[in-house]
């Protein structure tokens, strides 16, 4: 489950855009030397232009229930062109945000700052439970196949005796107590991953009907 956490927030961090909104009236030779600038920027994996008619058709079918009052803005469209730029990594938005705001013809850059802080700050949220959880159920599992084995040799306490007055080595000895609480551990942590994984599907199945 936390890996399935992590997995949707990398991939909501791969969906993270930046807007870039270029000045008004900028010659079509400057709006591609900004483009330029862009593509060649490490961080960057995507840039798309996006001119004013685009904007305003992607507005028609953001807002389409209030079409009738858009409709009037075909004839003067106020809004301006842009490019719609992808990055590597969320980490780096910020950076490239600083970037796109020096690239002259550029008038301003918006990426949801807010909601990509709080994207973030819950991946890396996620990371730390899933090593926290892994480090729960490690010292668990450790804790059992201790206590069993200690438990083993305590109820076999006479058999241990009578093999060390007949000779038998230490490592004779505790072979078999080693190889019972690796199997002990090996078969609990299967059991635990196929109740786990019938659990997760179970309740998956019961959500998506």
């Amino acid at each position: 489950m936390a890996l399935n956490v992590q997995h949707i927030t990398e991939d909501m961090e791969d969906q993270l855009e930046l807007k870039v909104f270029l000045e008004k009236d900028l010659p079509q030779s400057e709006i591609e030397a900004v483009g330029s600038r862009f593509e060649e920027h490490e961080n960057v994996t995507s840039v798309a232009f996006e001119s004013k008619e685009d904007a305003l058709d992607n507005m028609y079918e953001d807002l389409e229930e209030y079409q009738g009052i858009l409709d009037g803005l075909s004839e003067d469209n106020p809004l301006p062109q842009s490019y719609i730029l992808r990055v590597d990594e969320g980490t780096n938005i910020e950076a490239v945000s600083a970037f796109a705001s020096e690239v002259e013809g550029v008038e301003r850059v918006n990426y949801g700052e807010n909601y990509v802080d709080a994207l973030l700050n819950f991946n890396e949220f996620a990371n730390i439970l899933s090593l926290a959880v892994l480090a729960i159920l490690t010292g668990i599992s450790i804790f059992i196949i201790y206590n069993t084995i200690k438990l083993t040799v305590f109820s076999r306490r006479k058999e241990i005796t009578i093999m060390r007055y007949v000779g038998a080595t230490n490592w004779y000895i505790r072979m078999p107590f080693i190889i019972e609480g690796s199997l002990l551990g090996v078969t609990g942590a299967i059991v635990a991953v196929l109740t786990v994984r019938n659990v997760y599907f179970y309740l998956l199945g019961a959500m998506a009907g």
